[in-house]
């Protein structure tokens, strides 16, 4: 069931059995949510960390006018904020983008962690630390790249990403995302995301189709997208994109 989490903390640290065992026993309750489910609600006050097993959530914040902003994304081994019980009350929103299997974990039990198991500890510091450093990412993304260089550079993440939790198939990964959520995401109208997307088609550096992205160029999309995967900390899955993207498929 922690597959996909231990997979995505193996870019930190090798966990023994007996580790991965403790994780999975952390686990109180799984459930099964619905597409544009809200797993919280910003105000409310947060009672579990969230470990997405299977599908994708986001992150949002909701402006006045009820127009939203996706501060983040949630692939499976991702977790929520690890210290949201902290807080009274939730800073943001969480909700699916598919239908998602979510396994709760007490904080108590992530306390009882940090304090028996340093090896385990490391790893969700890491995560945290990924975490901080892609919206560190998304942020000068955002303010200081022109859109179709935004959308690459995105693409170019969820790559990545993707390929940590074992979603990819050769150069191909899932992509549910609708025109105005990544519109929501990098700032820009369904116009200029539909613009950015056949311009890219038309570089041939992706394909697009059923909810399925496909890098043609990975070596020209990371040049183009000005894509430094160094932010995400995953040399291994890096060494593993190299030899198989480095060529344009034919």
């Amino acid at each position: 069931m922690i597959d996909a989490l231990t997979l995505k903390l193996s870019n930190s640290v090798s966990l023994t059995g007996d580790e991965k065992n403790v994780l999975q026993k952390s686990i109180t309750k799984v459930v099964d949510l619905g597409k544009q489910a809200n797993i919280k609600r910003e105000d409310e006050k947060p009672d579990f960390i969230h470990l997405l097993l299977e599908g994708w959530a986001c992150r949002y914040k909701t402006l006045e006018n009820g127009k939203e902003h996706i501060v983040g994304f949630l692939l499976p081994g991702d977790l929520s904020t690890l210290h949201a019980t902290i807080l009274e009350r939730m800073d943001h929103s969480i909700r699916t983008l598919t239908p998602v299997k979510l396994a709760l974990i007490p904080q108590e039990r992530i306390n009882y962690l940090y304090l028996h198991y340093p090896n385990i500890a490391r790893a969700l510091f890491w995560s945290t630390l990924v975490d901080e450093a892609t919206l560190r990412e998304w942020l000068v993304n955002q303010g200081s790249r022109p859109a179709v260089i935004r959308l690459a550079h995105l693409f170019c993440e969820m790559l990545v990403r993707s390929r940590a939790a074992g979603l990819t198939e050769n150069h191909s990964f899932p992509m549910p995302l609708t025109q105005e959520e990544l519109g929501n995401t990098t700032g820009l109208t369904k116009v200029h995301v539909n613009r950015s997307i056949r311009q890219l088609r038309m570089q041939e550096m992706i394909e697009l189709n059923h909810r399925t992205l496909t890098i043609l160029d990975w070596e020209r999309l990371q040049e183009f997208g000005e894509f430094d995967a160094t932010y995400l900390h995953m040399p291994r899955i890096e060494a593993q994109l190299a030899p198989q993207l480095s060529r344009k498929i034919s």
